[in-house]
């Protein structure tokens, strides 16, 4: 009999423990709300339109709206916290599947700042034609849906993959690179992250990435114009000089870069300029412009200055 309730009590005890272990490894999603919001911030929920409110939740499929010189901050989760620029939409498609978080950006520019995720979790955002996926960092994408619909990718830390949707052409940015997709072209490019862009990426940094923290609403207002002033007169620059000029010789690539390299090729072609990125596929800046060349055609690399 003493055996039998020992049995039975282990029985009882095994099942507790397993029991136990389900909910210590069910994710739990917390939601995702407002916590910082400036000027005129709409929510389209269920086809309703209204104000954005401090503290207020967002659902899934919720599209959020920001206009001129507005601005707004979400914690998507508790490890992963956005940004909206002004004149931005984004629409959250996946925010509450466990491990899973998917942003579309319609248009304009958001900044996100992703710590480490676990294994199987994503944090990806979208555009009408191309993705970004990370596994924690912080990063912006800016996404223009006129002309020939050019996507930014721009990363201070960590690593971003960026996917152009119809090649699926995939490009690599870690810190300091951008990753620049063409749709129209079928284009997807790296090159070095602009100074615009690093200061969109700071401004994110102004924002505490936890839920327990309160924002200084005030203080972060002000403190964000004077980034974003910046950032604009930094574009109105680039605008009316045109494109952002690339190094137009030798002499200014190795003022830029330190170096100038030499790549033979098998075909016995030879390309001056600086290598800067490897792999199965070399990325080489050459005066004026960005090439590419497959690692199997190349013979062999020095440097020449």
């Amino acid at each position: 009999m003493k055996f039998k309730y020992v049995f039975l009590y282990f029985i009882v005890l095994a099942i507790t423990m397993i029991s136990l272990s389900c909910k210590l490894n069910k994710k739990v999603e917390m939601q995702s709300y407002f916590i910082w919001v400036v000027g005129d911030v709409k929510i389209v929920s269920n086809g309703v339109e209204k104000s954005a409110e401090l503290n207020g939740i967002i659902k899934a499929a919720d599209v959020i709206i920001t206009g001129e010189k507005s601005y707004a901050a979400v914690q998507v989760s508790e490890n992963s916290l956005v940004k909206l620029s002004e004149n931005s939409e984004i629409s959250f498609d996946a925010i509450f599947n466990p491990g899973e978080k998917l942003l579309l950006l319609k248009k304009g520019e958001i900044t996100a700042k992703v710590d480490k995720l676990l294994k199987d979790d994503t944090f990806e955002i979208h555009t009408p034609t191309a993705l970004a996926a990370v596994r924690g960092t912080t990063y912006s994408v800016r996404y223009d849906e006129t002309g020939d619909n050019i996507i930014m990718v721009a990363v201070s830390d960590g690593k971003v993959e960026v996917t152009e949707k119809d090649s699926n052409k995939k490009e690599t940015a870690n810190a300091n690179q951008t990753v620049v997709v063409k749709s129209k072209e079928k284009k997807v490019e790296l090159r070095d992250i602009s100074e615009d862009e690093k200061l969109i990426n700071n401004s994110i940094n102004l924002i505490p990435a936890s839920s327990k923290k309160n924002v200084n609403s005030d203080q972060l207002k002000d403190e964000n114009f004077k980034i974003m002033n910046k950032v604009q007169d930094i574009r109105e620059q680039k605008s009316n000089s045109g494109e952002e000029k690339l190094p137009q010789n030798l002499f200014e690539i190795k003022e830029k870069y330190g170096r100038v390299d030499q790549i033979d090729l098998y075909n016995g072609k030879v390309i001056k300029g600086v290598i800067l990125k490897r792999g199965s596929r070399f990325m080489i800046l050459i005066p004026g412009k960005y090439i590419y060349v497959d690692r199997k055609d190349v013979q062999s690399t020095r440097k020449i200055m």
